[in-house]
């Protein structure tokens, strides 16, 4: 037959301070220092016990190194597209030579930014119901 404890709660280690100052200070990472979601986050000891393959390869290769993560928030992505767009127009017209290469990717970087524009206004017409 089985024995019921009437106590649910079974702590095996204790409690190390109790705190009641409810005005400690709470220091929260600052935003630089935070990876954005799209970044690979894997366990420690994945990294070290995982064998490398050429799948993992290919991914390293491609994947673009960031100095600073935060040009991946939203603000600042629309921002670095419209300077990157203006830089390859001004580039195109300075650089006859090679104002044909210059052009064609200042167009398909215009249409991505006119899709980026679209999306967030499908997106807002969604949010607003």
């Amino acid at each position: 037959m089985t024995t019921i404890r009437s106590n649910p709660f079974v702590i095996s280690h204790g409690i190390d301070s109790v705190v009641h100052d409810f005005h400690v200070p709470v220091e929260l990472p600052s935003r630089a220092g935070l990876r954005p979601a799209e970044a690979d986050a894997r366990p420690q000891l994945d990294r070290l016990l995982a064998l490398p393959n050429i799948d993992e390869f290919i991914l390293a290769e491609l994947l673009p190194d960031l100095v600073d993560s935060a040009i991946l928030t939203p603000a600042r992505f629309r921002a670095v597209l419209g300077g990157t767009l203006s830089g390859l127009r001004a580039a195109a017209e300075a650089k006859p030579r090679a104002a044909r290469a210059l052009g064609r990717a200042a167009r398909l970087l215009a249409d991505e930014v006119s899709m980026r524009d679209l999306l967030h206004m499908y997106q807002t017409a969604l949010l607003q119901g």
